[in-house]
Formats: C-alpha cells, sequence, structure tokens
C-alpha cells in the first residue's frame, strides 16, 4: 500500500474542486445561469470529494477489500 502524503492529497483535492467548478460554471451557463443549481452542484461536489475517500477507507478496513470497485481494478490490470 502507498502512504499517503496530506500536501499532496490536499493538492490533488484543490485540482480536483476546480476542474469541477470549470465544469459547473458551463452547466450552470448552458441551463440559463440559476444560481440555485450552482450551488447545490457545488455541494454535491464538495460532498463527492469528501464522500470518495471514506469509502475508500471503509472498504478498505471495514469490508477486508471487498468491493465491486475492486473487482472492476483487478480486471483491468489483467
Amino acid at each position: 500500500m502507498i502512504p499517503s502524503n496530506p500536501i499532496e492529497t490536499l493538492f490533488i483535492g484543490v485540482v480536483l474542486f476546480a476542474i469541477g467548478r470549470a465544469i459547473i460554471r458551463r452547466i450552470t451557463a448552458a441551463e440559463g445561469g440559476d444560481p440555485w443549481l450552482a450551488k447545490a452542484l457545488i455541494v454535491c461536489l464538495i460532498l463527492h470529494l469528501i464522500a470518495a475517500p471514506l469509502q475508500i477507507w471503509v472498504v478498505d478496513h471495514l469490508y477486508g477489500g471487498i468491493a465491486d470497485y475492486t473487482r472492476y481494478d483487478s480486471q483491468g490490470q489483467r
């Protein structure tokens, strides 16, 4: 297992948020610039960025590494 580096992790999170924010701007502009839609999508993006590492931790520590995405990943490596 690769040890985590908090600074790299934070940097990747900020980059992913910036990319997501750019996508949200394009979507809201195409939908007429609704500010409620932009706020809802930003909240969803933040929740997704928080929940993804938590899901990985739960699968690794509570489920013993057994999950759909681990099987997909191992099949993709083959």
